[in-house]
Parts: C-alpha cells; sequence; structure tokens
C-alpha cells in the first residue's frame, strides 16, 4: 500500500482532510490513545490510574514479587 498512488491509504487522505499517514503502528496507537484520552475524561481516568498502579507496584521489589507470586497463582489455577 506504501508509495502507490491509487493506493487505499491515497484514496482516504484525499477523501477526507483529516486523516494524515504514519507508518509505525504503534506509534498509531499511541496517538490513538492520546487523543480519545484528551476528548473523554474517562479514559484519561483509567490511564491515570493504571500509570499510579504500575508507578507503585514497579518502585518496589516486595510488590513486584507478591504480583509476581497472586499472577503465578492464579494461572496454575486455571490450568
Amino acid at each position: 500500500m506504501k508509495g502507490e498512488i491509487n493506493s487505499l491509504k491515497t484514496l482516504i487522505m484525499i477523501d477526507s482532510s483529516s486523516v494524515y499517514y504514519i507508518h509505525c503502528f504503534v506509534h498509531q496507537l499511541q496517538l490513538t490513545l492520546v487523543v480519545i484520552a484528551k476528548k473523554h475524561s474517562n479514559v484519561k481516568d483509567f490511564f491515570d490510574h493504571v500509570n499510579n498502579i504500575l508507578n507503585v507496584v514497579g518502585r518496589s521489589f516486595k510488590r513486584r514479587d507478591e504480583l509476581y507470586y497472586h499472577q503465578t497463582e492464579k494461572v496454575r489455577a486455571i490450568t
């Protein structure tokens, strides 16, 4: 699709002025999440909570080990 004159990407970009092309899918996803979080406060709050949880768990080796232990126990219970 990249580099072709009449590709789907080109046709979409001609049809809509608010669309732009980004090669890397991860970057596309990040930009999409940022725009959604700016427009919807519930989504922003969710990512703020996830960020806070990761900061608390990630800074303490004891908490990280406890989380790992509980996750492995859940996996063992499922299998």
